[in-house]
């Protein structure tokens, strides 16, 4: 008997007609449920081999900011969690290897002279044989968030999904979010961004009200191990609540309506931000002093000095948004040599529009609500502040890519969703993109540093 045909005293109408347009494809046999099954596994392994590489290939301490997080760890205390974690990490290799403390002066980080230089000016850094194993046990410490962050989310799926099927689908749609190529760089960063990065790509399975307020209480609440959970905090909360401001059966067959409000929301956020801007730098010097001493407030004047010092510009800022969800890795030096990339990656994105606006189903109305979200926050918070234009922290959306790619790889114009082989398709290309692209920045640095 298949799964397709049978009865199921507690179903309604209303819950076949639900099923129905649901995105998952339902198992017709136990075979496909098995298969199902093993392709979470398979992809976890593919995530953490990719990771792995990524790690190990790319030039040490050439991720964003990462010289200085060496700094914070080897001072100690680097995030309420983060930090002690790699240092009990740390501590557990010792009885297997020589590992010596956290050093950033340790990793001998020099500029090539042989690098081929682009615009007058090189960030990229090298680092000879001898770089501290520390630095590698701090990646192999990320990896393991990863993999604990990843059965974290099967057994809550497992527990809360409506259906043995769908929670396969989610974990597996949640597993490669965390395989793009630009996500997959970012973890391997030794940042308190991390569990930012983890949690963001986990927001958009949330599907009920008072999980996604539960959410944002629960990212506020992390803000004192990286300030970058107060963007999680905004987007979970518009995810929240602008459904009731924008009522899904007022704009459920009405697209222009909801084009409309996609770029109303870049309108309305610039005009927010532009006009918290004022207020943020009156308030620089004032707020210090009621959290001066809080983790991560310390030089809360320095850096709004610094934010509103840097060269800002409206009109490149969504370009560094694109840049960084498709793969911006640290210093932009590198994009001349990936402009391919971007090209290739536009439909991805003209199709992940496409299902927010004219998608009627479930999927399209997540879509929408959690990208009219993204963008509201994107463009209030850049222009308030300067900063956080990066890709990497609206990774939020990076599920909805997942699920764009995964339609195209279906050739279907309409019921957009993720079945199992477009899934793999959709695997192997992330895989395949992460050790090109960090061969491609990888093996120049090598050759040049010898």
């Amino acid at each position: 008997m298949t799964l397709a045909t049978r009865t199921d005293s507690r179903r309604t109408p209303g819950s076949v007609a639900r099923r129905a347009n649901a995105t998952e494809p339902i198992a017709t046999d136990a075979a496909a449920s098995g298969r199902g099954r093993a392709q979470i596994p398979l992809r976890l392994v593919m995530l953490v081999l990719s990771l792995l590489f990524v790690a190990v290939v790319f030039p040490p301490v050439n991720w964003p900011d990462e010289r200085r997080n060496l700094g914070l760890l080897q001072a100690g205390g680097y995030g309420v969690f983060y930090g002690r974690f790699l240092d009990a990490l740390r501590w557990l290799a010792g009885g297997l290897t020589d590992v010596g403390p956290f050093d950033a002066s340790t990793s001998h980080a020099f500029v090539s002279e042989n690098w081929q230089r682009i615009d007058g000016a090189l960030r990229y850094a090298t680092v000879p044989g001898d770089a501290s194993t520390s630095y590698y046990v701090a990646k192999l410490g990320n990896v393991i968030l990863v993999v604990c962050a990843v059965a974290i989310f099967w057994y809550a799926r497992r527990r809360w999904a409506r259906s043995p099927s769908s929670a396969r689908e989610e974990t597996a749609v949640y597993v490669l979010a965390l395989l793009m190529p630009s996500v997959c760089y970012q973890l391997d960063q030794i940042s308190t961004d991390i569990g930012f990065i983890l949690m963001s790509a986990a927001l958009y399975f949330v599907r009920s009200r008072r999980g996604r307020l539960i959410y944002a209480l629960a990212a506020a609440a992390c803000v004192f191990e990286d300030r970058s959970y107060v963007i999680l905090a905004v987007i979970a909360l518009g995810y929240a609540l602008l459904p009731l401001l924008m009522k899904w059966r007022l704009i459920r067959d009405r697209p222009a309506v909801r084009y409309g409000a996609l770029c109303g929301a870049a309108v309305a956020g610039t005009l927010i931000g532009t006009a918290l801007a004022h207020q943020i730098q009156f308030g620089a010097g004032i707020v210090p002093q009621y959290l001066g001493e809080a983790p991560g407030f310390t030089d809360l004047s320095t850096q709004i000095s610094y934010t509103w010092g840097k060269s800002f510009s409206a009109i490149q800022n969504p370009v560094v948004l694109y840049a960084g969800l498709v793969y911006l890795p640290s210093a932009a030096e590198f994009f001349v040599r990936t402009v391919p990339l971007y090209l290739l990656a536009l439909p991805v994105f003209v199709r992940l529009i496409r299902i927010a606006g004219r998608d009627k189903s479930e999927t399209g109305q997540r879509f929408f609500y959690l990208l009219l979200s993204v963008i509201a926050t994107f463009f209030a918070i850049t222009n308030a502040t300067h900063v956080f234009q990066h890709g990497r922290y609206y990774f939020a959306i990076a599920p909805l890519l997942v699920i764009a790619l995964s339609s195209i790889m279906q050739n279907v114009r309409s019921g957009y969703g993720a079945d199992r082989r477009a899934l793999t398709k959709v695997a192997i290309i992330f895989v395949s993109l992460n050790v090109l692209l960090t061969s491609l920045i990888a093996l120049p640095t090598l050759f040049n540093s010898m």
